[in-house]
């Protein structure tokens, strides 16, 4: 890798993998999969699959209103 494929914090990611499929391997190999699991919904799989859904919104998150949901 050379110095200029280094990202901007100084750390080369050269062929490490991009993407959600990226980021769920690498979250998987640090810290688990049941931890993992809950976090990702990777398709065809919905969140709606697993959570009943409700229209109550709690707050609000980077990707939008978070709702409250149960299993």
């Amino acid at each position: 890798c050379s110095s200029k494929d280094a990202g901007e914090m100084g750390q080369c990611n050269c062929g490490a993998e991009r993407g959600l499929d990226g980021a769920f391997n690498r979250a998987m190999s640090r810290i688990g999969s049941v931890a993992v699991s809950g976090r990702y919904h990777k398709l065809p799989k919905a969140m709606s699959d697993d959570y009943d859904i409700e229209e109550e919104v709690l707050g609000s998150g980077y990707n939008g209103s978070v709702h409250l949901a149960t299993s």
